[in-house]
């Protein structure tokens, strides 16, 4: 009896295992590809499982979009602020030593000569000339600062960014030249402007006090 009674447990189970064969023979719906063309994922009827392979692939694909992602514009450099008054001082010594080299005596740095430089450094962007905006010769600058002269001289620049590139291109000219060496002149004022563009303008008086 018992004997019967195993022998149907186990045709029972046989059967059944069968059946769970069967099922587990079956082939599986293709894993479908996740959006974006990512890697497969093995379907276990679960939440989806990648295999270490596809999972590495798939983290490096991550990095990558991350990566690829828009990123804000970098902010503008702001330029650097132009100390005006300590360029032309620095042109007005690199004179002096163009002058020194030839054994002419050092040009004075005048205080009223140096303001109606800058004067008319203003005046370049509007009209670059050595004449004024106002149609007046660049000499009238010296009455409107109480000067007056017996020798004088006026150099004028557009765009050297520094004071040796200035005073270079001035020695590379001829008549700028003769005014830097000038041994009529005593004095020496520089001025620097720039405009909303960024260009430069720079501005050399000269004068004999008498």
């Amino acid at each position: 009896m018992k004997k019967a009674r195993l022998g149907v447990l186990v045709a029972f189970f046989i059967g059944l295992g069968v059946t769970l064969a069967g099922a587990a023979g079956a082939e599986p719906p293709e894993a479908l590809p996740k959006a974006g063309g990512a890697p497969r994922a093995v379907d276990l009827g679960l939440k989806p499982v990648l295999a270490p392979e596809s999972r590495a692939l798939e983290e490096t694909l991550w990095a990558e979009k991350r990566s690829s992602r828009k990123k804000p514009p970098a902010s503008p450099e702001t330029p650097k602020a132009v100390d005006v008054v300590a360029f032309g001082h620095e042109v007005a010594v690199l004179v002096n030593v163009l002058r020194g080299e030839r054994w002419t005596m050092p040009l004075e740095e005048d205080e009223s000569l140096t303001m109606a430089a800058f004067m008319r450094a203003s005046e370049l962007p509007l009209f670059y000339s050595h004449e004024r905006p106002n149609g007046e010769n660049c000499f009238s600058v010296f009455a409107e600062f109480g000067l007056s002269y017996g020798y004088a001289g006026e150099n004028i620049a557009k765009n050297p960014k520094t004071p040796v590139e200035v005073v270079d291109s001035w020695y590379e000219s001829e008549g700028h030249r003769e005014n830097m060496l000038n041994p009529n002149y005593d004095q020496i004022g520089v001025g620097l402007s720039l405009d909303a563009d960024g260009n430069y303008y720079w501005v050399q008086l000269f004068r004999s006090k008498k």
